[in-house]
């Protein structure tokens, strides 16, 4: 799927802002619902950056102080389930049957052990 698919089936908006104005990778504004993306990032990062804010969208802003770690991994979690599902639609039964975590993992610059078990279990989801 594209970006601009993504906004689009979302019905949400794209804001690009420069390195220099703030060198976060981006954010989810609720009230425009509107996601402000840093532009020097690649299509990959801005695609990843993309799902997880769109994970943020049934969030209760009020909340986020009290429930920012659950909150982020949920809006990880989206992120992960987003493009396991753009990877696999891409691959034949086969593929799928010999799927890699780990080079997935890599590829999409996924790190800690809490990536690993979102994609692990994303992954089950997915193929049950």
């Amino acid at each position: 799927m594209t970006i601009n698919e993504i906004v689009k089936q979302y019905n949400i908006k794209l804001c690009e802002y420069p390195p220099s104005l703030w060198d976060r990778a981006g954010f989810y504004y609720a009230p425009l619902r509107t996601v402000y993306i840093n532009s020097a990032l690649s299509e990959k990062e801005k695609k990843k950056v993309i799902y997880h804010e769109l994970g943020h969208l049934n969030h209760d802003a009020s909340q986020y102080d009290r429930r920012r770690e659950l909150f982020e991994i949920q809006a990880n979690r989206k992120m992960i389930r987003s493009i396991l599902k753009e990877e696999l639609s891409a691959c034949d039964k086969d593929d799928v049957k010999n799927f890699n975590y780990v080079h997935f993992m890599e590829k999409y610059d996924l790190v800690t052990t809490l990536d690993e078990e979102l994609v692990k279990e994303e992954f089950l989801k997915l193929i049950s």
